[in-house]
């Protein structure tokens, strides 16, 4: 009988962010898929520095605490006493890392600006992992915002002692080697890898699935394309959906309170599960959230993206949907060039496509250790 590998997983698995809870049931199916049973998925929070029972992936977290600005000295101060924090955890969780053959660091957008609690908390594992000679690879990630300073170089030190990296879009791949001088694979997001999603409907209930975020730089222009969707499809039956974020919830329910009439519909999901469940129910998504219209595309359903990011813009581009990209400036009549173009069996082939480039990245890492 063939040994169980045992393959410690990290990213944002209890994250109230059901992109982030996607990318981790997909990647915990892939190598489930490429070892053939033969793992054990032991996972990790990153960002709190504990592991996670399974159980507690079937309750969302809690959404997002206030984020207020800090003066520089409060911010040092507030980060090293996150550290020492930090480090306690990672004491207590030694014994059960010291016992990993593998770990996996994905994917999302891990690599993130100059805050520096991400970078600390990769720098300060990947120290312990090499400590024990545990092999570790960093895979499906992106880059989000610009990287300099301590956050640079905590960066820089961790992907230098990656066996492996992969990102999931060109901006990001080129960027990193640029940076951070390290080789990175073509990659793609792990939510491709998610069993089991449900099949669009062959009489939808909704003409259009309207995904909502807050999370955008020009918070003004950006409402104002979707006061402007809602009123050019005022005859048209409508669901403004979010993916778990607390911000956006609030923005979707003013939006709803403002324009509420008969066939206009909200869902708050919770799960990436009921998010599915109702993208099955629409005819088209507009998505504006990454991961939102990485399930929308899963599940072969026409769908186009809000450029709100670089991201969002950047990882379509990669697995050739550019043409599905709208920018939130352009005339809401844009939006049908992004519908048309794309068939059923395009659409399925590039969810195929992106889920094999998952399969063989981690079933190279699975295969060596």
């Amino acid at each position: 009988m063939r040994e169980v590998k045992n393959i410690l997983v990290i990213n944002e698995s209890l994250s109230h962010n059901i992109g982030d809870r996607a990318i981790a049931g997909g990647l915990t199916a892939a190598i489930n898929a490429v070892s053939g049973g033969q793992a054990k998925v032991h996972k990790f929070w990153l960002q709190k520095g504990i592991a996670v029972d399974d159980a507690a992936l079937a309750v969302p977290a809690a959404g997002a605490g206030k984020s207020d600005s800090m003066s520089m000295q409060a911010s040092y101060l507030y980060h090293t006493a996150w550290t020492g924090r930090y480090l306690l955890r990672l004491l207590r969780a030694l014994g059960r890392i010291k016992q990993m053959d593998l770990a996996v660091f994905g994917g999302g957008s891990l690599i993130m600006d100059n805050r520096l609690q991400f970078p600390t908390a990769m720098y300060l594992l990947g120290l312990v992992l090499n400590r024990y000679k545990i092999p570790y690879a960093v895979s499906g990630v992106s880059l989000s915002g610009e990287i300099s300073g301590p956050a640079a170089w905590l960066f820089r030190r961790f992907l230098a002692g990656a066996c492996h990296v992969d990102m999931r879009d060109p901006i990001s791949r080129e960027k990193a080697q640029a940076q951070f001088g390290v080789h990175v694979a073509p990659g793609s997001d792990y939510a491709f890898c998610l069993p089991a999603l449900p099949a669009p409907s062959p009489a939808p209930e909704y003409d259009l699935l309207l995904n909502v975020t807050s999370a955008v730089s020009e918070r003004a222009a950006y409402r104002d394309f979707l006061q402007r969707m809602l009123s050019a499809f005022q005859d048209k039956k409508i669901l403004l959906a979010t993916t778990g974020d607390v911000g956006d919830e609030l923005l979707t329910a003013e939006l709803y309170a403002e324009y509420q009439r008969d066939g206009l519909q909200v869902c708050y999901a919770k799960s990436y599960a009921e998010y599915c469940s109702a993208v099955a129910r629409a005819r088209q998504v507009v998505a504006s959230r990454l991961h939102s219209g990485i399930l929308a595309v899963a599940m072969a359903t026409p769908t186009s993206i809000v450029n709100v990011g670089y991201k969002q813009k950047g990882f379509f581009k990669g697995i050739g949907l550019e043409r599905c990209v709208v920018d939130y400036t352009a005339p809401v009549s844009a939006l049908s060039e992004a519908w048309v173009p794309i068939s059923a069996n395009e659409r399925a082939a590039i969810a195929e496509t992106q889920q094999a480039i998952c399969l063989k990245n981690i079933g190279k890492l699975v295969g060596r250790v």
